[in-house]
Order: structure tokens, then C-alpha cells, then sequence
């Protein structure tokens, strides 16, 4: 039969360990969830600065096909 030092050292040991690994899992599983967050956030803004940029390139051209349209026409009517 073992000492029941013997026997309690070994069982904090194997308790040390086992919450360590516990504790090192988690860290992983938080860093891993952390790093997926920062990739779908980089994901958003990347999209949201595509749109931005589309809408504005489409609010120019429209703009600038009215400011054509518009000179047109006061040409016309200048020369009427």
C-alpha cells in the first residue's frame, strides 16, 4: 500500500496538469475565436469600403452625366 504522501502528492500533480491543460485549451480556443473575429471584421470593412467607393463612383458619373446633359441644353437654348 502507498504512503498517503506519496499517494497526495500524486493526485495534486495530476490535478496541476489537468487544469493546466484545461487553462491551455481555452487559451487556444479564445485566441483561435479572437483571430477568426479580427479576419470577419477585416472581411466588413473591406466590403464596406468597396461599397463606398461604388456608390460615390456611381453618384459622380450621374452627376457628371447631368452636368453634360444640362450644358447641352443651355447650349441649345443660347442659341435658339
Amino acid at each position: 500500500m502507498s504512503d498517503p504522501l506519496v499517494r497526495a502528492f500524486f493526485i495534486g500533480r495530476a490535478v496541476a496538469e489537468t487544469i493546466s491543460e484545461q487553462v491551455e485549451a481555452a487559451i487556444t480556443n479564445t485566441l483561435s475565436d479572437i483571430g477568426k473575429l479580427q479576419a470577419e471584421y477585416q472581411e466588413n470593412m473591406r466590403q464596406f469600403s468597396n461599397q463606398v467607393v461604388e456608390r460615390a463612383s456611381r453618384e459622380e458619373e450621374i452627376a457628371m452625366s447631368d452636368r453634360t446633359s444640362s450644358s447641352s441644353t443651355t447650349a441649345t437654348t443660347v442659341d435658339a
